[in-house]
């Protein structure tokens, strides 16, 4: 959850190596709750001197002793509430095929055997039809030359 390391540190404009405590508090995946989080937040911001944000959703608490505490994206899990690891563009199909693969083994699941298989190819192409279309955006019918180089390995690369 946390650890102390020597790391090379900016203490009224000079560089000096100090321990700094590595700390993980990440209020969406309970490694605290999310009210826990928040207190720990709230108390953070009265124990500093000053905040400042250093890059977006990297903010820096600097104590009154000359410490820091840099809390990334508010304490809640970072590609998601900086949308920069995964952005809502691309989860909402991930969630489209999770849904619609759950749909595909309940309506098929007296013929499946137990082991674990790849979403089919038709539940890939209604969710790109689907996402497409909420974006009003058409797309061609591929020709038999483009299908046939989409599914080879001979040509390209």
């Amino acid at each position: 959850m946390g650890r102390i390391a020597e790391r090379p540190v900016a203490l009224a404009g000079e560089v000096a190596v100090r321990p700094v405590l590595t700390l993980t508090v990440s209020v969406d995946h309970r490694v605290v709750d999310g009210v826990r989080g928040a207190e720990f937040l709230d108390t953070l911001a009265s124990l500093a001197e000053d905040t400042r944000t250093l890059r977006p959703f990297v903010e820096e608490y600097r104590l009154r002793d000359g410490r820091a505490v840099v809390v990334l994206a508010e304490g809640r899990l970072v590609n998601l509430a900086a949308a920069e690891g995964h952005p809502p563009a691309v989860m909402d199909m991930s969630f489209a095929g999770q849904a619609f693969s759950v749909e595909y083994i309940r309506k098929n699941a007296k013929t499946l055997e137990r082991r674990v298989y790849p979403v089919p190819h038709e539940l890939d192409e209604r969710i790109a039809k689907a996402k497409l279309d909420a974006m009003g955006m058409r797309i061609d019918a591929m020709t038999d030359e483009q299908r046939a180089y989409a599914t080879s390995w001979k040509q390209g690369t």
